[in-house]
């Protein structure tokens, strides 16, 4: 084989140096060899070269570099390929004699064209190469070996590889967000029917309570109905919020020993009266065991009126709710059981996604945003708790339960025994009339609103208070001087000074909150407009649509009036 490729080698080089005749010119066979030879080593190229039995022949720098080592030439050891290891691309492994050069030598495949390999190098690196093969034949045509010319792709194929991702990612953040983008459609437009619905049923009957000449049994249906959907319409708005919070990361805990049967009792209170609309029972089972726990406990409250308030949901008239608060290994377990109608399989593990709904068509059986259990997995979490949900199937009810780290027990003597001023806004819960009085108290109340404004003079001035209403902060600070109010109630948002600007002009002049104590009124009810609040002046915020038995609660606490 040496002979054919030297002879090879010889006419090339006698075609390039002039015709046959030129005798003289031709160069001899030794400086044709070292020209070739020092071609072959500098080629930025690899190649090499094996006989008809894949013995390797020669090879030049380039491959030994690609390799990694420098294999024996004419050693029947070393045939086919100098490489260490070879893999296919797809990574399975690649015995030497399957390599593309023993396909060829051995007549399955008759060259190779832009084949791709990865060689595997002594020291552990990588390299992917591509290859090139075409047989060597003799004058009668017979193959006597074969030489391959390959170059390293590795980085191209890195590039390519981490291209691939990034498109891949891009891929997978449009299909995100054409999810989040229908998700959000399909949100808006079922806000949209959350919120008309209730407000179909206030507007429709604040529209028959004023034409009509009703009995005093429609008045008072009339009024529960409006009360009730305003309350509905206050809890779309409030979890609307909580989302928001959750989304930014505002949404904190503020954990402190708490009875946890306690919170759990009052949460029961708050959704009885659907509970008994349904005649649906629910049986509390409460270990004694359990002690104090170190919670939020209007966060706790929340995460157990949700899940009941889903369970009553989707509880058909005379089912059964079971909520169980006991210890299980490691764990405070709040489980909720109904015997409902179930979760479909499909919906399991998207339970608590935000908008997530077994059906959020016009024909669907059930209201709501679908945001109360994703509110519930949230809360939960910043306890450092999990909470799962299982269920036996289509009609076999459903089941809740939280997890609560050990931990949280601490000493039952640190559970506080009053209430809090988170409390008071409750507004899902029905209130009654306090016995509290205000007589004679004077309150100034400013309010750019008018029906908020009289509204809130309404409620003060029904309990005996002695009400002086105004429209702009510039009217309060006349007003406390020529009526000496003993508190102030007053809205945040207004246009020129707002309440802010209002509360600071007030504390500079001199009124101290011993003095004048000041409750904040806004629609902006989150935690960063009450710590705004507080910080600016103000001893209490109370966020819209105000509850009227708690504003009096709060009045009367902030100047010692009791009933």
């Amino acid at each position: 084989m040496s002979s054919v490729i030297s002879d090879a080698r010889e006419k090339a080089i006698v075609a390039t140096a002039g015709s046959g005749a030129d005798t003289q010119r031709r160069p001899s066979r030794t400086a044709a060899e070292e020209r070739y030879r020092t071609l072959f080593d500098l080629a930025p190229v690899a190649v090499y070269s094996c006989d008809a039995s894949g013995v390797i022949q020669e090879y030049n720098n380039r491959a030994a570099e690609l390799w990694g080592r420098r294999p024996r030439v004419g050693d029947t050891d070393e045939r086919f390929c100098g490489s260490f290891k070879m893999y296919r691309p797809d990574g399975s492994y690649m015995p030497h004699e399957q390599c593309p050069m023993g396909d060829v030598l051995t007549g399955r495949i008759p060259g190779v064209t832009d084949g791709e390999v990865h060689i595997e190098r002594p020291d552990g690196s990588w390299v992917v190469v591509i290859v090139n093969i075409a047989p060597l034949k003799d004058d009668q045509g017979q193959a006597v070996g074969a030489i391959n010319c390959f170059y390293d792709v590795t980085e191209r194929k890195t590039f390519e590889a981490e291209r691939e991702k990034l498109l891949a990612k891009e891929r997978a953040s449009r299909l995100e967000a054409e999810s989040a983008n229908h998700s959000k459609d399909v949100f808006l437009a079922m806000f949209s029917h959350e919120a008309r619905t209730p407000l179909n049923a206030m507007l429709g009957w604040a529209t028959i309570l004023r034409k009509k000449q009703c009995t005093p049994a429609e008045i008072q249906q009339g009024i529960e109905i409006i009360e009730r959907n305003c309350r509905a319409q206050a809890q779309l708005m409030d979890d609307a919020l909580e989302v928001s919070r959750i989304i930014s990361g505002k949404l904190v805990v503020d954990p402190k020993p708490c009875d946890l049967a306690s919170i759990a009792q009052a949460a029961i209170d708050v959704v009885r009266a659907a509970a008994d609309a349904k005649s649906v029972e629910i049986i509390p089972e409460f270990s004694p065991d359990i002690g104090a726990y170190s919670c939020d406990h209007v966060r706790m409250q929340q995460v157990i009126w949700n899940l009941l308030s889903n369970a009553i949901k989707f509880t058909p008239e005379d089912g059964t709710i079971r909520i169980t608060i006991d210890r299980q290994d490691s764990d405070v377990r709040i489980v909720v059981t109904d015997n409902g109608q179930g979760i479909d399989e499909e919906l399991l593990p998207y339970v608590f996604d935000r908008f997530r709904q077994a059906d959020s068509s016009t024909r669907r059986n059930h209201g709501g945003l679908g945001l109360g259990l994703s509110i519930v997995k949230h809360i939960v979490e910043l306890h450092g708790g999990t909470v799962a949900a299982t269920t036996a199937g289509i009609g076999r009810g459903a089941t809740f339960t939280v997890c609560l780290p050990l931990q949280g027990i601490c000493d039952p003597d640190a559970v506080p025994t009053g209430g809090s001023v988170d409390s008071l806004r409750a507004a899902s819960v029905p209130q009654h009339a306090p016995a509290t009085r205000l007589d004679g108290l004077r309150v100034l109340v400013v309010d750019d609103d008018p029906d908020g404004r009289h509204f809130i003079s309404k409620v003060l001035a029904d309990v005996g208070a002695s009400v002086i209403p105004v429209a702009s902060a510039r009217e309060a600070i006349t007003a406390l001087e020529a009526a000496s109010p003993q508190i102030l109630v007053s809205d945040l948002g207004m246009p020129g000074e707002d309440g802010f600007d209002l509360i600071r002009s007030v504390r500079d002049a001199g009124h101290t909150p011993e003095k004048l104590p000041a409750v904040a009124l806004t629609a902006f009810a989150n935690k960063h407009y009450a710590s705004s609040a507080l910080q600016n002046g103000f001893q209490l915020h109370i966020g819209k649509p105000v509850d009227a038995d708690a504003l009096i609660t709060a009045v009367a606490g902030l100047t010692r009036r009791r009933g």
